[in-house]
């Protein structure tokens, strides 16, 4: 399955998340890291499908789909450590509603 981009990508024990408009963005982010990507880290797409790093850097879909409510919690999360205010009234119809707020 391939990836429906944009797509967020949620590193384990940051708050913050980063907006990936592409692949190649994507790569980019994950090579500027100071830490290597690990098996925990992963990205969550514009239809809510999860997406973990294999060892040679490739995705592979997880059995799993982020609900609309774990990704809004996800993005107050991000929010609130970028000291936004309010972020608990935050709302989304959709995934591509919730990954748009996740660019900020």
């Amino acid at each position: 399955m391939q990836v429906n981009w944009p797509a967020l990508l949620k590193i384990e024990g940051d708050e913050h998340l980063i907006y990936c408009r592409d692949e190649l963005t994507l790569r980019v982010e994950t090579a500027s890291l100071i830490l290597p990507i690990s098996k925990n880290d992963f990205i969550v797409d514009s239809q809510g499908q999860q997406f973990y790093f294999k060892n040679d850097g490739k995705l592979w879909l997880s059995d799993t789909k982020y609900s609309l409510t774990e990704l809004t919690q996800l993005i107050r999360a991000h929010l609130s450590a970028l000291n936004h205010c309010c972020v608990t009234k935050l709302r989304f119809n959709n995934f591509q509603q919730a990954i748009a707020a996740g660019a900020t």
